[in-house]
C-alpha cells in the first residue's frame, strides 16, 4: 500500500489519495464517505490484492491532503477523477462510493460515460433534495440534511463540535457513533481494527478543516446536476434496511433513477456492515463481465 499521494491538479489544488491492492490489478476508486479520508480503505487492502484489484482511494477537496475548492460541485469531482486516471494512466475503471460517497459516484458514472465500468453505491446517500424523498425523511433526518445542511453557519458549528470531539476526544467521539448505530452495526464498530480505522478515517478527513464536509452536506441536500439516463456502467447498490445514519429509502429511490441499477436489501444490516464485508462488494467489481452475464 501506498497511503500518502497526491498530484497537481490543472488548477492548481492538490488532490491526495492512496493506493491499495495489487499494484499492476485491475483499477477501481474507492470514494470515501462523509466524514473520511484516503484511509477508510484500509481494511480492503489485502482482499483486494489477492483479488488482483488496485484499489485507489482518492480525497475531496478539504479533506486529508486534498486542498478546499469553494463552491464545488459535483461535476467538478467528476473532472478530478478524470484528472487523476489521466495521471495514473487509466483509461477504464471502476467506482465504489460508501455513505457520502454515493452521489459523487453517481456524477462520475453519468458524468464519465464508458469510462466507468462499474459502480458499487454502499450504504449511500440518496437524492435528499427530490421532493419525495425529503418528504419521506423523520423529523431528526430532517434537521440534518434538509435544515443544517442548507444553513452554511449551522453545519460549520455541526461539523466544528464533531471534529473537536475528533481530535480531542477520539474514544467519547467512537462511542457516540456506536451509540446511534444498531445492534450490528455496534458489533462490527466494537473490532479494534475497525474501531482503529475509523478513527484515523474520521480524523483525517477532519484534520485541515471541515470544509469538505460541510460543502459535502450541502451538495447532499440540493438537487443533483446528474443526468442518470447518461449512465452506462453496471450499478448496483447495498442498502441495509436498518441503516441509523442514511435514509434508506433514499437509497431505494436513487437505485430507481440509475437505469439497470442492482438493488440488494440488507435485512437488519446497519450503515456499518461493509467494514464486516469489503469481500463482498470486492467481489463483485472483481468479476469479469462473461462470468457475470452468464451468473
Amino acid at each position: 500500500m501506498n497511503e500518502n499521494q497526491s498530484i497537481r491538479l490543472a488548477d492548481k489544488r492538490q488532490m491526495g489519495f492512496a493506493e491499495y491492492g495489487a499494484s499492476d490489478g485491475a483499477p477501481f476508486f474507492g470514494l470515501h464517505g462523509t466524514p473520511g479520508s484516503r484511509f477508510m480503505f484500509q481494511l480492503a487492502d489485502a482482499r483486494a490484492k489477492e483479488l488482483g484489484l488496485r484499489l485507489i482511494a482518492p480525497e475531496r477537496p478539504g479533506c486529508g491532503l486534498s486542498t478546499p475548492q469553494p463552491n464545488r460541485s459535483l461535476t467538478n469531482w467528476a473532472r478530478d477523477i478524470a484528472e487523476l486516471a489521466d495521471h495514473l494512466s487509466i483509461e477504464r475503471f471502476a467506482l465504489a462510493g460508501v455513505s457520502g460517497g454515493g452521489p459523487y459516484t453517481a456524477a462520475c458514472a453519468a458524468h464519465l460515460g464508458e469510462r466507468v465500468t462499474h459502480a458499487a453505491f454502499i450504504s449511500p446517500i440518496g437524492p435528499l433534495g427530490q421532493e419525495d424523498v425529503a418528504a419521506s425523511l423523520s423529523r431528526f433526518e430532517r434537521r440534518i440534511f434538509i435544515d443544517i445542511a442548507r444553513s452554511n453557519w449551522r453545519s460549520n458549528l455541526m461539523f466544528r463540535a464533531m471534529r473537536w470531539n475528533i481530535v480531542n476526544a477520539p474514544t467519547i467521539a467512537l462511542q457516540a457513533v456506536i451509540a446511534r448505530g444498531t445492534p450490528s452495526d455496534r458489533a462490527i464498530l466494537r473490532q479494534p481494527r475497525v474501531a482503529a480505522n475509523l478513527v484515523e478515517s474520521f480524523y483525517e478527513g477532519v484534520r485541515t478543516g471541515v470544509d469538505g464536509c460541510v460543502q459535502d452536506l450541502r451538495l447532499f441536500s440540493e438537487p443533483w446536476e446528474i443526468d442518470f439516463s447518461q449512465i452506462s456502467a453496471r450499478c448496483r447498490i447495498w442498502q441495509g434496511d436498518a441503516d441509523t445514519v442514511v435514509p434508506p429509502y433514499a437509497a431505494k429511490v436513487l437505485a430507481g433513477l440509475i437505469p439497470g441499477c442492482e438493488f440488494t436489501r440488507l435485512s437488519g444490516a446497519g450503515h456499518y456492515w461493509v467494514f464486516d464485508h469489503f469481500t463482498d462488494v470486492l467481489e463483485w467489481i472483481a468479476v469479469p463481465e462473461l462470468e457475470r452475464a452468464v451468473s
